[in-house]
C-alpha cells in the first residue's frame, strides 16, 4: 500500500515489504493500493490525476485516465484509498495505477468525511454509510437537502449540545457538502 513516503507491496493481503526500490509493485498488471490527497495539474485537455503523497506537492501515484480518473478529480484535495492494477499510458509511457475502486477518508478540511447516502425520516436527516450504520445531521442546509436519496461526502463537526446528546446519540453539524461523483 502507498501511503505518505513508505510504499509497500499487498498481495493476499499481507504486506511484504517495501518494494519500491525493486520496482515489483509497480510492474504492469499487478494489484497495488495507494492512499493520498487527489492533486489534478494541467488543462481540461491534458488533466492529469495523482495521488499526492506528500501534503501541498503533486507528487505522487500517477493515476491512469479513465473513468475514475475523472470520478477522482472531481474530489480534488480529499484523502482517498484506492485499489488498481498498475499500468502505463500509451501516449508518455509513464507508469500509472488504473483506479478500479476508491474510498474517500477525510475531506480537504483534514476532517473525516461522511459518506453514504443521505435520507430523511420524521423531519430528520441522516447519513446511512456503506456500514449500515446511520448518523444524525442538524440544521441541513437546503442545498445539501435536495440530494435527499443521493450518495453524499459531507464535512461534518460533532455538535456537544444536551439536547443534542440527549435525543439519544450524538449529532453533527454540517460543515461543507458534495454530491459523491
Amino acid at each position: 500500500m502507498h501511503k505518505l513516503a513508505n510504499i509497500f507491496f499487498v498481495l493476499g493481503g499481507v504486506v511484504s515489504g517495501p518494494l519500491f526500490a525493486q520496482g515489483a509493485s509497480e510492474a504492469k498488471g499487478f494489484t497495488d493500493s495507494a492512499e493520498g490527497v487527489v492533486v489534478v495539474t494541467g488543462s481540461a485537455a491534458n488533466a492529469q490525476t495523482k495521488l499526492s503523497t506528500r501534503p501541498g506537492s503533486s507528487e505522487g501515484v500517477a493515476v491512469c485516465r479513465s473513468g475514475n480518473a475523472r470520478r477522482l478529480g472531481k474530489v480534488s484535495g480529499m484523502t482517498v484509498a484506492a485499489d488498481g492494477v498498475w499500468s502505463q499510458n500509451p501516449v508518455s509511457k509513464e507508469k500509472c495505477l488504473e483506479v478500479k475502486n476508491f474510498r474517500i477518508k477525510k475531506t480537504s478540511s483534514g476532517r473525516d468525511a461522511l459518506v453514504g447516502k443521505l435520507l430523511k425520516r420524521e423531519a430528520q436527516f441522516f447519513v446511512e454509510t456503506d456500514d449500515g450504520k446511520e448518523q444524525s445531521l442538524s440544521s441541513v442546509p437546503p442545498g445539501l437537502s435536495k440530494l435527499e436519496g443521493k450518495q453524499v461526502i459531507i464535512d461534518v463537526k460533532p455538535l456537544d449540545s444536551p439536547s443534542a446528546n440527549a435525543a439519544g446519540g450524538k449529532s453533527w453539524r454540517v460543515v461543507s457538502y458534495s454530491e459523491h461523483p
